[in-house]
């Protein structure tokens, strides 16, 4: 026996009763439905075959969606398409950039080195004018210039290489070779006085190079020769004879 609910007062009462034994109220009994075997397989073959349409439909829809898919690629977006014309036109004017700043460097380069070519033609041009100023035309009571060659140093500094010839009453103290036939003091006050004019006759050039191109003849060196033989050497006020 099992209890069941009263419709009417919701008291338990026995399954069996016909009447609640609470407050009367008349149990109705009902035949439960008891499907038959071929209705059972009725409902089973409908839910099946709905099922079955179920899934078909849904991998039917699976394919569309999946076609769908493989039919979007990265290059169906505009704004894909945008961003690669922007990087391939970022890429050619990096290209561009560094091509002219490399072409530029290489004519800088070039410009700066013919800037130092043309100052250093210009530097031997006005020295050539004047070593050939100074001969015959630097000349003391004891010796003339014969010639004079100017040149620049290494370190930037006017060095020369300067000729004497004696003077006509000099001439018998000239021994040749670069020998003279006077003392070392003689010899000396000679070459300190040849020094001197030449120093003297070139002070505007000397100081037009030096401003123009930072060239120094006060630390230059000038070698003095008598018939192209070494016969002393002057540098810093310092007079070297030949030999010491």
């Amino acid at each position: 026996m099992a209890l069941i609910t009263c419709p009417e007062c919701r008291n338990e009462i026995s399954d069996i009763a016909n009447i609640c034994v609470h407050c009367g109220f008349p149990i109705s009994k009902v035949e439960p439905i008891i499907l038959t075997p071929s209705i059972n397989e009725e409902f089973e073959v409908q839910a099946e075959v709905k099922r079955g349409t179920t899934e078909q439909q849904c991998a039917e829809k699976d394919i569309e969606v999946n076609k769908d898919k493989s039919n979007i690629s990265f290059w169906s977006f505009n704004a894909a398409k945008i961003l690669l014309a922007l990087i391939i036109l970022a890429l050619c004017l990096s290209v561009f950039s560094v091509y002219n700043s490399t072409k530029i460097a290489g004519m800088e380069n070039r410009i700066n080195d013919l800037e130092a070519d043309i100052n250093y033609a210009d530097q031997r041009i006005r020295l050539t004018s004047l070593g050939v100023q100074m001969s015959e035309g630097v000349v003391t009571d004891k010796a003339v210039v014969q010639k004079a060659f100017f040149f620049i140093s290494d370190i930037g500094t006017i060095s020369a290489v300067v000729d004497l010839r004696p003077q006509p009453s000099y001439t018998t103290k000239f021994l040749g070779q670069g020998d003279f036939d006077l003392t070392d003091r003689e010899l000396r006050s000679m070459i300190k006085e040849i020094v001197d004019e030449i120093l003297d006759y070139g002070s505007f050039d000397f100081a037009l190079l030096e401003t123009e191109y930072n060239l120094s003849i006060d630390t230059g060196t000038i070698y003095i020769t008598a018939n192209n033989y070494n016969v002393a050497e002057y540098k810093d006020g310092e007079i070297t004879l030949a030999g010491e």
